[in-house]
């Protein structure tokens, strides 16, 4: 069996909200795309565990993507990520429990 984690991380700073205290700029790693290969079997949630981790050896703040639907966006909640915002008619999500402010989408 092939196993397929195709991710793109880019470098991005957005204004954070945390408890719904004042925002302040951070730098975090942009979601561009997620995909694994097979479906199903627990590989999209073992990888989210393990991004979480790199951030933080990575001395980032965060990880943020877009979502186009609710199905994956609810794949996210699932794994323990949370709804964080929105942009361009899209909701974001992010590894950790924050308001958060863009200006572009990735």
């Amino acid at each position: 069996m092939y196993c397929t984690i195709k991710t793109t991380f880019l470098d991005k700073e957005v204004l954070v909200s945390e408890n719904d205290g004042p925002y302040r700029k951070v730098s975090i790693f942009g979601m561009e795309s997620f995909r694994v290969s097979p479906k199903r079997i627990g590989l999209g949630r073992l990888s989210l565990d393990l991004y979480k981790k790199f951030c933080e050896q990575k001395g980032k703040y965060a990880i943020m993507g877009f979502v186009i639907n609710d199905s994956i966006l609810s794949f996210y909640l699932k794994c323990g990520w949370f709804e964080c915002g929105k942009f361009d008619g899209l909701k974001a999500i992010s590894s950790k429990p924050v308001k958060a402010k863009f200006t572009e989408r990735w």
